[in-house]
């Protein structure tokens, strides 16, 4: 070990220093998350690539802990930027996220946070690679009845 850190306090005072710094860094990065994905109320097209359809719905996170899914409201259309709220009915899920570490579980399922600036995060599950991307102009549609 000490050839590893040296024989002097300078060597473990780096690894000390660094292991400081190393963890503040990752604290930052989840708050810095949570700040972009709560900014401005826009909503977080989820996007799939493996899927025939890869965006049809979308999150809304709120810095309370909330999400919401909504789908998207195609009604004979190719192209929408309207979206309704999915209800689970019989289902239960939580609607929360949280972040922990380097993963966010979303709505109850865990993803490991690959990476992320401030328009798009990139996510891993044990089932698909999912990318979020931020969408500000998408409106909420009340569909009859709701």
């Amino acid at each position: 070990m000490n050839k590893i850190l040296g024989t002097s306090k300078t060597g473990r005072s780096r690894l000390i220093l660094f292991a400081i710094t190393l963890l503040l860094t990752s604290c930052n990065s989840s708050k810095d998350l949570e700040r972009i994905l709560t900014d401005n109320n826009c909503y977080w097209d989820i996007y799939r690539p493996n899927l025939p359809r890869p965006i049809n719905s979308c999150y809304m996170f709120a810095s309370n802990g909330d999400c919401f899914y909504y789908y998207y409201y195609f009604y004979d259309k190719k192209r929408t930027d309207s979206v309704y709220r999915y209800e689970d009915d019989d289902n239960i899920i939580p609607y929360t996220w949280s972040i922990v570490g380097d993963s966010i579980n979303i709505r109850g399922i865990n993803h490991k946070i690959d990476k992320f600036s401030s328009d798009s995060v990139f996510l891993t599950s044990s089932v698909y690679k999912t990318i979020l991307i931020k969408n500000c102009s998408t409106r909420h549609h009340k569909k009859t009845g709701q």
